[in-house]
């Protein structure tokens, strides 16, 4: 027993037992440690990923409801404007449901719980039939001069003056027609049979076989010369210089020696970014194709509610205005929208490159 006698007041020491009382048992461990936090105490209201996709696809609605207006109450000269407003839409709403945060696949909407508690699965590309048009865009600078002047820092007047040849330079792109997303763009588009942005233009729809996110994002869409170009690229390149960004990518050359970084380890990619198809962009048209895919699959499938109770499928199309000599080396509707960097000197160059749909 304790000693009170030796506690004296304002004490507040414990005495040790004596010799003679049993031994104090150790204190059990504790069954659960809790990591230790900082901050307020104050959450935000938690939402949970089928929340979250319902509003992504939500966005998506409203970016189709705008586009749909716009194009008829806007000429068709306008048409590049609302697609490109559209395919950034698109890209985002991708981004969000099977890119991920960062290209983390953890962090996408559509994770793989997600897709097992929704039976889904995802649709093969279309496969080009190896009998195809040969076509060929690109643009050429003609031969210049440019005349540099040093001045004088303190007049302003000119010290001496150099004169430097700008050589002339041609770009080629061969594109063997059609490409993946216009697998039935195969004859001039009419008002009875116009060009229509779809799904089913990209995908096989009806195919058997089935691809998990990961295999479905990995498809290898078209061959750039020797190297590939698979459908994330595509849409990883839309979403970071276009949808989640605003990035300028004018230029594809670096200083000699710096490591490649941001668009000058893909030039590829910036490259097929801007080749047009009536003066919109193809990589555009593969975007829009993915977002409706997925949206429509989802929608279908009964594992998101629409927006509003209308149902409607969004279907943007093109219709030439004159048939003859439509797929002639003289056509305009196949284009390329970039442009050259001057090169100094007197020999000409020619760039060539090649984009076709895997065999």
């Amino acid at each position: 027993m304790l000693r009170n006698e030796d506690r004296a007041a304002g004490d507040d020491r414990v005495d040790e037992p004596t010799t003679d009382a049993p031994s104090r048992q150790a204190e059990p461990a504790a069954p659960v440690e809790f990591v230790k936090t900082k901050g307020t105490p104050v959450a935000g209201r938690y939402r949970d990923k089928v929340e979250r996709i319902a509003e992504t696809v939500s966005d998506l609605e409203l970016a189709c409801e705008g586009a749909f207006a716009l194009s008829q109450r806007t000429p068709r000269s306008n048409r590049r404007q609302w697609s490109a407003a559209l395919a950034r839409a698109c890209s985002v709403f991708l981004r969000k449901m099977v890119i991920g945060d960062r290209n983390d696949p953890a962090t996408r909407l559509l994770d793989e719980s997600v897709i097992e508690t929704f039976g889904v699965s995802f649709a093969s590309l279309r496969r080009i039939p190896p009998s195809r048009r040969p076509m060929e865009v690109g643009i050429s600078t003609r031969g210049g001069e440019v005349m540099l002047q040093k001045l004088d820092e303190v007049t302003k007047r000119p010290e001496t003056t150099v004169s430097l040849p700008v050589a002339p330079t041609k770009l080629s792109i061969a594109i063997e027609w059609p490409l993946p997303g216009t697998a039935s763009w195969t004859a001039a588009p009419t008002e009875l049979r116009p060009w229509t942005i779809a799904p089913g233009e990209l995908f096989e729809l009806e195919a058997a076989g089935k691809l998990d996110c990961s295999g479905w994002l990995g498809q290898q869409l078209v061959m750039f010369d020797d190297r590939g170009i698979t459908l994330k690229d595509v849409i990883r390149t839309v979403v970071t210089y276009e949808g989640a960004h605003s990035i300028n990518v004018s230029r594809l050359l670096q200083t000699e020696g710096e490591p490649p970084k941001g668009p000058y380890r893909h030039p590829e990619r910036h490259i097929l970014d801007n080749v047009t198809i009536f003066g919109m962009k193809y990589t555009h048209i593969v975007v829009i194709e993915c977002a409706l895919y997925l949206y429509e699959m989802l929608i279908d499938g009964g594992h998101i509610k629409r927006l509003g109770d209308e149902e409607w499928r969004l279907r943007p199309s093109f219709v030439a205005l004159e048939e003859d000599g439509f797929f002639s080396a003289e056509q305009d509707w196949l284009g390329f929208a970039g442009g050259l960097i001057l090169r100094f000197g007197t020999d000409e160059r020619t760039i060539n490159h090649r984009i076709r749909a895997v065999r």
